[in-house]
């Protein structure tokens, strides 16, 4: 018979460079963890920039792993993998990301963009990064069509995709000419994410809050689009890879990503209570 010592605690765990080693990686030690932290009382789920159809059918099965909603797209999405249910979502709106993707291609002809939707990836073209992500795509339906099309499409999720350097004058350049309409992020030097404005994983964070009042989260990441989902948390955590400016932010430092994160912030949990 188990106890329920983590009972009322909530892990909220990044996935790539958190939850995954490099390369997107299993460390078995999380996942021995992870289910002890489950039988035990606890709950644990990922916040992450992907969308939910992804992580279904990602060869790993890590989804089996959440027994709450997962916080999904940065924010957009929340979803519950234990009942294949979308419990809330927040669209972009149309017009402005058309618009947004046709100022940086007049701006840059390398950087590519596609969508997340409800049901998969859009494009407009498969150029460079854009094809080789694609070419990795699982599980929702990958649709290239001409931006005139795209009108009535519900988008959760905006994704620039270029070298480090190009990306950012790019950044500044969206950010300049758009301005508050959306949020801005980034999961790595090559990726420039987007989302309506105030949506942010911070939002599932309070999403959760809601659902489970009586709850301690504890929320775990690495990088920028991490930041106001751990200013959010109750207690905040990065791993030893994380960047410098996330580990400014945090209450508890952990392992490096590839040593096992996740475990190193269960053990100092049950080490604290």
């Amino acid at each position: 018979m188990t106890d329920k010592k983590f009972e009322n605690i909530i892990i909220v765990s990044d996935m790539d460079g958190t939850f995954f080693g490099d390369k997107a990686t299993l460390v078995q030690r999380n996942i021995d963890a992870i289910n002890y932290f489950k039988q035990n009382g606890g709950k644990f789920t990922f916040s992450t920039g992907r969308v939910h159809y992804n992580i279904t059918h990602s060869e790993n099965g890590v989804d089996t792993l959440c027994n709450c909603p997962a916080i999904c797209a940065n924010g957009s999405c929340i979803y519950d993998f234990q009942s294949k249910t979308t419990l809330k979502e927040t669209y972009m709106d149309t017009d402005a990301v058309i618009n947004t993707i046709r100022f940086v291609n007049e701006k840059s002809k390398t950087t590519g963009a596609r969508c997340s939707t409800p049901y998969g990836f859009i494009t407009h073209e498969l150029v460079g990064l854009i094809a080789k992500d694609v070419a990795h795509f699982k599980g929702g339906r990958v649709e290239v069509k001409p931006l005139n099309e795209w009108r009535g499409e519900q988008i959760l999720k905006l994704v620039f995709r270029d070298e480090a350097e190009p990306l950012l004058k790019l950044r500044h350049e969206v950010a300049e000419r758009f301005g508050d309409i959306f949020t801005y992020a980034s999961s790595s030097p090559r990726f420039f994410e987007i989302n309506a404005a105030g949506c942010s994983k911070a939002n599932g964070i309070e999403y959760l809050r809601g659902m489970y009042p009586q709850a301690k989260i504890y929320a775990v990441g690495d990088y920028e689009n991490d930041l106001e989902m751990l200013c959010a948390a109750d207690i905040s955590a990065c791993p030893e890879n994380a960047m410098d400016y996330v580990k400014e932010k945090v209450d508890i430092k952990l392992c490096d990503c590839n040593m096992g994160a996740i475990a190193d912030l269960i053990a100092h949990i049950e080490n604290s209570n």
